[in-house]
């Protein structure tokens, strides 16, 4: 990365080119699915280091800034060379690649590598940070603070974001970057105008008027869907004049300042996590606060306390080590960027004497705190006088406490403790460790009889600070300009391994195991039938381990159970075993005309294959025209062999009653009568039902011209009504007898689990999840339904034993955490 821009270039030139397919990447069909070890794509070699492109790209960079070093006569600017790569003119001029890639590809790549460089700076510099400041009001009065969202405002934004230059490495702009973020977010002690919120001069002196190191609290927050925040508080104590020592410590913290920030989606190769929001928050101190001020961070993150500590001691470990166990641990480029503001730290023979004294206090602090942890406190008692917000972001919401004062609840020794290891000196600045959830998110007792340790100040604070963080959250769901991706994160390491774009922040290793296990489960999801489970496991009850590794319902799940187009394929003698047999049937002239050992290309003869070798030996006449299949499908749904029909109805008949049952005593919860005697159907038979209706219609991935694409369908097609089935017999799409399933077995029918797809249209390939209910893969959002049944009856003290006890009769375990599956269902059903 010291010539950054000529790298990103070629990076995004060979994402442009076709036949440079990495591994696991989605663009590979099964058909040119390689081999993925060894010596892999040769193509790649000419995007390396040492490849003949990116030399070529290296000479036509130091010409543009030899020509733009000319027209100027000065040394060149960034904007300068930047205008000249950017059209075609000078590669028209060198054609470094004629016949190979295009000027106008050069020059729109060019553009497309300046913008990404932008934005990962952009992103590097805090885009979109936002702040809140209290005023001097609320620093007399006894409410609690509850900033709302309108009150924050964006510190960060595009007029004052860095700019890198693309003469430049990576390292002198990511230097260059730090200093222009401690100028901007830096705060100050100059007096300011008179305004309603508090000044940086104001803000400084009442989070010093303890005389001990600014209290910071640091934590960060991550949703389902992959937003992670995080946010840092600058907390103040509650100073009365009536204080005779440190009262202060057993009252909520004050907080002056909140600056809050979401991180992307995607980091490098790696998603973002709440450890890197943790740490980034170290960062965002240290930029707050001036460089010669001692800080006490308060933050629930021991990996990013570990951190910050092995950074400040990285002297006592090897260099392998600090690169591979210790930056690589949480994220490369974050623990670059906070080993560079580590380094900046005063020394001691510079520090002044009042920010020593401020530290050594802060030390002693700690320790007595450290020391008071290890004796038994009174439990605490909340403050009913003064009325809490649950939440920052509504300002008339009421206080939602999980604290109860009616029952004791025990001592919790593992949560509410403090001790000598819990805290970091690291001679100017201190790292507290808190456990998180001490309190309620309206600073109220979590668990009755506990007190916070090590005191109700530092527990509030990170309190504070967990609330903020889920602020965040809210707030920058309103912003229209949020990056998700961060391409080069800046402070990455000078030679670094790239992947489809972004650099690999953990090391090449993972990354490399990660995308091979991406196209190993690629190549199982493009297997049409033995890759449906993969396919649709989020939408699938039934867990991966739960079907085995060699047990009779894996083998029927990956649909490599016995049936006759099976036995074929695992002994392929007996293809010209059927082959004899169905020629000893013809006459003698045509046994004549006929080969007496099948041919060699019958697979590609349609005659032979569908109609003689691959027929269902159980309802098909072989060499006749519009035989059935004998796979697997054929005989579960819709071959008319007696057996096979009295065993699925028999399977059918057992799943209906089970149903039945469990609607019958919802009518008994809901109308007090059982089903049959009620005119009306139950709630939770008609969410079950609306819920099956639109689980066939999400979107899932399928199997299209050897690629996996996502699809939907706009219509049902294999959950049908009883008037649809009627019509589709009277069209002769379905045969009569389907008609019949559906009035004998109502229950099951409108829940999917017989299904009303024409075998000629059934296809596993866009199979969903409601057309291979037979094969056991009961649907998960109807199982979510009904656990949510069970856990409504539970808390209002229903008799759910007796619904469980239903529900294992219709084979899914609900009780344990540990059993939501539907194992049950799926072995008798098979």
């Amino acid at each position: 990365l010291r010539q950054e821009f000529v790298s990103r270039l070629t990076d995004e030139l060979m994402l442009q080119d076709k036949y440079a397919n990495a591994i696991g990447s989605p663009r590979i069909s099964r058909a040119t699915l390689g081999a993925s070890i060894g010596e892999g794509n040769e193509h790649f070699k000419k995007f390396s280091l040492f490849g003949r492109i990116y030399l070529l790209l290296l000479i036509i960079f130091e010409e543009a800034t030899s020509m733009a070093e000319t027209a100027s006569g000065a040394p060149p600017t960034s904007n300068d060379v930047e205008a000249i790569l950017s059209r075609p003119a000078i590669y028209d001029r060198i054609k470094a690649f004629p016949g190979e890639i295009s000027s106008l590809k050069l020059a729109s790549s060019a553009r497309t590598s300046i913008k990404k460089m932008k934005g990962d700076y952009k992103v590097g510099s805090f885009f979109n940070l936002c702040e809140w400041r209290c005023s001097e009001n609320s620093m007399t009065n006894d409410c609690i603070q509850t900033p709302a969202s309108d009150e924050y405002r964006i510190l960060v934004n595009n007029d004052n974001v860095f700019q890198p230059s693309i003469l430049q490495s990576m390292e002198n702009n990511s230097v260059a970057m730090c200093e222009h973020l401690r100028n901007m977010l830096s705060l100050t002690n100059e007096p300011a105008e008179d305004c309603p919120l508090m000044s940086d001069e104001m803000l400084l002196e009442y989070a010093t008027q303890h005389d001990l190191p600014i209290f910071i609290s640091i934590d960060g927050s991550k949703s389902e869907d992959g937003v992670a925040t995080v946010s840092i508080s600058i907390v103040a104590p509650d100073i009365k004049e009536t204080d005779l020592n440190t009262e202060w410590q057993d009252r909520r913290a004050k907080v002056l300042l909140i600056r809050s920030w979401r991180l992307p989606r995607q980091w490098g190769t790696g998603a973002t996590c709440i450890n890197m929001a943790e740490t980034c928050g170290l960062l965002l101190g240290e930029y707050t606060v001036p460089a010669n001020m001692p800080i006490i961070y308060i933050t629930d993150s021991n990996n990013a306390r570990t951190l910050q500590r092995n950074l400040k001691n990285s002297i006592t470990f090897t260099h392998r080590k600090l690169i591979r166990t210790v930056k690589q641990g949480i994220d490369y480029s974050i623990a670059s960027h906070l080993e560079h503001l580590t380094s900046k730290w005063p020394a001691a023979d510079i520090q002044t004497a009042h920010a020593k004294a401020m530290y050594q206090r802060g030390e002693a602090v700690c320790k007595f705190w450290a020391e008071q942890g290890n004796i038994t406190a009174k439990p605490s008692i909340d403050d009913k006088s003064v009325h809490s917000l649950t939440s920052w972001d509504d300002r008339s919401s009421s206080s939602n406490s999980e604290s109860s004062n009616d029952q004791i609840a025990p001592v919790d020794t593992k949560r509410y403790r403090f001790g000598p290891s819990m805290y970091d000196l690291l001679e100017h600045k201190i790292v507290i460790k808190v456990f998180s959830h001490q309190l309620n998110p309206d600073f109220t007792t979590k668990s009755f009889g506990n007190t916070p340790r090590p005191n109700i100040f530092v527990v509030s604070g990170n309190q504070i600070a967990d609330n903020a963080a889920e602020q965040a959250r809210k707030i920058s769901d309103t912003f229209t300009d949020n990056i998700d991706c961060l391409h080069y994160p800046p402070f990455s390491a000078t030679w670094s391994f790239a992947f489809e774009g972004s650099l690999a922040n953990k090391g090449a290793t993972k990354v490399m195991q990660t995308k091979m296990d991406d196209e190993l489960l690629m190549r199982q999801r493009l297997r049409v039938k033995q890759g449906l489970f993969n396919r649709l496991q989020p939408f699938i009850g039934t867990r991966t381990e739960q079907i085995g590794d060699e047990s009779l319902l894996r083998n029927i799940v990956k649909l490599t159970a016995p049936c006759w187009t099976r036995c074929i394929y695992r002994y392929p003698p007996l293809a010209n075993q059927t082959w004899k047999f169905w020629r000893s049937q013809q006459s003698q002239s045509d046994q004549v005309e006929l080969s007496k050992d099948i041919p060699k290309n019958w697979r590609k003869i349609a005659k032979i294959s569908d109609n003689i070798i691959k027929a269902c030996p159980f309802c098909s006449t072989l060499g006749r025209d519009g035989s059935k299949s004998g796979n697997l499908e054929h005989l579960h749904l819709y071959c008319q062999q007696s057996y096979l029909r009295r065993i699925r109805e028999h399977c059918n008949r057992k799943l209906e009653e089970a149903l039945a049952n469990v609607y019958d005593f919802a009518a008994m919860q809901q109308y007090n009568c059982p089903l049959q005697m009620t005119s009306r159907t139950t709630t939770l038979q008609e969410i079950m039902e609306v819920i099956a209706r639109e689980t066939e219609l999400h979107e899932r991935p399928v199997v299209r011209s050897a690629k996996l694409v996502n699809d939907t369908r706009t219509v049902n097609k294999a959950l049908l009504s009883n008037y649809e089935v009627k019509c589709a017999v009277l069209l002769h799409t379905l045969p009569p007898a389907r008609a019949t399933d559906y009035t004998e077995y109502p229950f099951a029918s409108r829940l999917g689990f017989i299904h009303f797809i024409p075998e000629a249209d059934f296809d596993f390939a866009t199979a969903t999840i409601t057309d291979v209910g037979f094969l056991g893969l009961f649907p998960k959002p109807v199982l979510r339904e009904l656990q949510r049944y069970a856990r409504e009856l539970k808390n209002l003290n229903q008799d759910v034993d007796t619904f469980d006890m239903l529900l294992e009769k219709l084979g899914i375990y609900l009780g344990h955490p540990n059993h939501p599956s539907a194992s049950t269902i799926a072995t008798s059903k098979a």
